[in-house]
Order: structure tokens, then C-alpha cells, then sequence
């Protein structure tokens, strides 16, 4: 046990009165009362309860945290670290809201780079610089991926899961259209032509689509194909909307075609379940590793009728670059055993099992070699899209930019309005918002 813990457990004795007291207040004490005795005779000091929460639902990285609970339990006894895992969306904005306001926010949270601006300018997250100072790990971690752990110059978040979207598509259905299985689409007029080819319907129903996108919740499908095209959601150093540029318009009419010609099954991103592409209705998708090991877990026969490959092409190449993060709240009562936690995840050790049981790319820099030579083709296109990814805009209201932008898109696909018309209205009523939040 550290030196950091045996401190937080000397320093966690109460009375037993105290204790009660707080059991009584409905709160997860802390710093717990002494009880029993050590087999020299001393006292021996009550369990400590981390919380945790995580951002995601699916089966497979809940298993793998509650065995890295397990690990982590049996070198710290008497800790016990209890998982939440919660939905996307504003189902995990509105809890942790409500968690921060009543003093009962996670010790832990495991969430998204939309996160960091929002909740580290008021004081939510804690400031991790001097944790990271003394931190061997942090030298080995991939520079401008520790970069996006931080605001105002300072480190909040430690990176954990990059989410680069690469381009994948399925070689049997290719096969089964007459396209070759080991060519896929490098142009966006070619991605149409093939989507065009691998769309089946019937009776009038598209039952196999040939490009898979979220129609509800869209905007991660929307941002790639901005960022093909040279544009933006917003001007970061300036607060200006932008998703209504030239650019802009010209990716979500782009995109309005595969809508519009019944190449995509609707989905919501959000919606567990709801994968077109890895519930094998679509050919062509971009989707992060984790999707495709999932995939192939489930249905090894799978393994060798995937392609992958680095994002398309338009302007610039592009893709979605989301990144997951510990973070530590500001109001944890445990912050140093809560730091042992999210160091513990950070090691070589847990980095290698989420890439055999997750498919999780490493991102420590000693790591990648060994981790492209485990399977060349899919991991460099892997390392290729962490490369050309980009994530969450850094502004404190990334989370409802989201939701605006995927509400005008939303407005396009199901013909209401044209992209123009969308872009331009959306921007223009929610730019006035934004400046209305910053003058605040």
C-alpha cells in the first residue's frame, strides 16, 4: 500500500457517532470510523467507497472496468470502487448536473473532451498539474495527445481512449455489388457511386445500405465530412459560428444525397442498439476501433470480410478524433486514491489488455510499435485516423453546439429545409445565444 494511501486511511479514523451521523445524512463518508482490530491488536480503519461513473453502456467495457476494479481492489484492501455507467447524451449531462449541484458528484468520471471546458472553468474537475508532475507515466503519453487534457494551460484530464474514426467497409457485400473487396472509395464522388451500388432495397425499403450515418444526433457524421471540406462548427477564438459557411452547406447537401436516394438506414447515434454498420445492415461506415473489435468478437468470421483504411479525402483528410479522459472531481473527498485509480489505468499493464479485450489503440508512445505489428493493415489505419483526428470544439458550450448543429441537419434530412436555410437560421438564432452565455 503507498505511502499517499496508509496517510488518506490514518486520516479517514472518525468516531463511531460521526459516522452514524452521516449514514443518516444519506452520504458517502469519506473519511470513515475505526472498527474491529488488526491482528496486532490495533484498529483497523473501515472500507473507503470510490464512485465511478463512466460515459457508455455497452457490455464489453463495462466488463473490463469491473475487472480492473477487481485488480485494483485486491492491491488496495478495504477500498471499494462502486461503477455507474450511463448513457450518452444529455441523459449523462443532466445526472452529473444534478450530481455537482448536490455535493454528490463521482470521485471518477470517465467522459468525453466536450466535457473539459464546460466543467473545468467552474471548478468541477480538478486541476491534475501536480499529480502529473509527479507522475512517471505522463512522459510516455503522446504530447499533442496530453495536450487536449488541458484548459486554461492546465491539465484536467488524462487521455485514455483515442476515438478516431477510420473508414471501414465490408468486402463480402463489396464482392457481392461487383466493386473489389480491396479497393474502397478514396474521393467523396466515389463514396457516392459506391454507396449507390451497395444499396439494396426492397418493396421500396432500403434493407442493406450502402453508407451507414446517424440521421438523429448526427453531427459526429456532419463534422467529418466539414472537416473533408475545410470547415468548422465554430471559430474557437473568436465564439463565431461557422457551420453555415460555404463549406458547410456543401457537405450537408453532400450528405443529404445519401438521404435523399435511400442509402442509409436511419439511426441515432445515441440510441444503444441502433449501429446500422455493426448490426450488419450497412457496407461502408466510419466507426472507431472498438466497433470493429466488438464485431469481430462476436463473429470471428468477420475478421477477414472488414476493410479499413485512413479517412477520405475532400480538401484536406479528415475524420472524427474523439478522445476519452479520467478526470477527477474537485469535490472528492479521495483525491489521492482516486489519482492511484486513474494512474493504475493509465499503465502499461491496462493499456495492454484494453487493446487485446477493446481494441483500444495505446497511447503511450512505447506502446504503438508493438501495436501496429499486431495487425499492420487495421492498426496503421488506425494510427492513421488518430493522426487527422479532431474531436469536441473547446468551448464551453461544445455539448449544445452539438445538439444545435444536429437539430438543422435533422431539419435537411427529413426535407423541411434546405441546407441553406437550416445552416443560416440555426446559426444565426443560436449565435445570439452564445453571446448572450460569454457576456454573462
Amino acid at each position: 500500500m503507498s505511502t499517499r494511501i496508509k496517510k488518506l486511511l490514518a486520516f479517514a479514523l472518525a468516531s463511531a457517532s460521526a459516522l452514524s451521523l452521516l449514514a443518516a445524512c444519506g452520504t458517502t463518508p469519506s473519511s470513515t470510523a475505526q472498527t474491529g482490530s488488526s491482528a496486532s491488536g490495533g484498529a483497523a480503519a473501515e472500507p473507503v467507497t470510490l464512485t465511478f461513473w463512466r460515459a457508455g453502456t455497452d457490455v464489453e467495457t463495462e466488463t473490463y472496468w469491473n475487472a480492473m476494479i477487481d485488480r485494483f481492489e485486491a492491491e488496495h484492501p478495504g477500498v471499494t470502487v462502486e461503477l455507474s455507467s450511463l448513457p450518452w447524451g444529455d441523459e449523462i449531462e443532466t445526472k452529473l448536473n444534478a450530481a455537482y449541484a448536490s455535493g454528490t458528484a463521482p470521485d471518477i468520471l470517465n467522459y468525453s473532451l466536450v466535457s473539459i471546458p464546460q466543467r473545468a472553468s467552474v471548478g468541477q474537475y480538478a486541476n491534475l498539474d501536480s499529480y502529473v508532475a509527479d507522475w512517471e507515466g505522463a512522459q510516455d503519453i503522446m504530447p499533442a495527445v496530453m495536450e487536449t487534457g488541458k484548459y486554461d494551460g492546465s491539465v484536467y484530464g488524462i487521455p485514455i481512449k483515442p476515438d478516431a474514426r477510420m473508414f471501414v467497409w465490408r468486402k463480402d457485400m463489396f464482392e457481392a455489388a461487383g466493386l473489389d473487396p480491396e479497393t474502397p472509395p478514396t474521393t467523396w464522388e466515389e463514396l457516392k457511386e459506391f454507396a449507390d451500388k451497395l444499396t439494396i432495397k426492397e418493396n421500396g425499403t432500403t434493407v442493406q445500405a450502402g453508407y451507414n450515418m446517424s440521421i438523429a444526433n448526427g453531427f459526429q457524421d456532419y463534422q467529418i465530412f466539414l472537416m473533408q471540406n475545410g470547415g468548422d462548427f465554430v471559430d474557437a477564438a473568436t465564439n463565431t459560428l461557422t457551420y453555415n459557411s460555404p463549406e458547410a452547406v456543401e457537405a450537408l447537401e453532400f450528405l443529404n444525397t445519401f438521404v435523399q436516394d435511400g442509402n442509409v438506414i436511419p439511426a441515432d447515434q445515441f440510441q444503444s442498439g441502433s449501429d446500422v454498420f455493426v448490426g450488419g445492415k450497412a457496407a461502408m461506415a466510419y466507426k472507431n476501433p472498438a466497433d470493429i473489435q466488438n464485431m469481430i468478437t462476436a463473429d470471428p468470421t468477420l475478421a477477414d470480410k472488414i476493410g479499413v483504411s485512413a479517412p477520405l479525402s475532400r480538401k484536406q483528410q479528415a475524420t472524427f478524433g474523439g478522445m476519452g479522459f479520467m478526470f477527477l472531481s474537485e469535490d472528492s473527498k479521495n483525491k489521492d486514491l482516486a489519482w492511484e485509480f486513474i494512474e493504475m489505468a493509465l499503465n502499461n499493464d491496462e493499456m495492454k489488455i484494453r487493446i487485446d479485450d477493446l481494441g483500444i489503440p495505446p497511447i503511450r508512445q512505447s506502446m504503438v510499435e508493438d501495436y501496429v505489428a499486431l495487425d499492420p493493415e487495421m492498426n496503421q489505419a488506425i494510427v492513421d485516423a488518430i493522426a487527422v483526428g479532431k474531436g469536441a470544439y473547446p468551448v464551453i458550450y461544445s455539448n449544445e453546439l452539438n445538439n444545435q448543429v444536429s437539430a438543422a441537419i435533422e431539419q435537411v434530412y427529413y426535407g423541411k429545409k434546405s441546407a441553406q436555410e437550416a445552416l443560416d437560421e440555426s446559426v444565426a438564432a443560436y449565435q445570439k445565444e452564445v453571446d448572450a452565455l460569454l457576456a454573462s
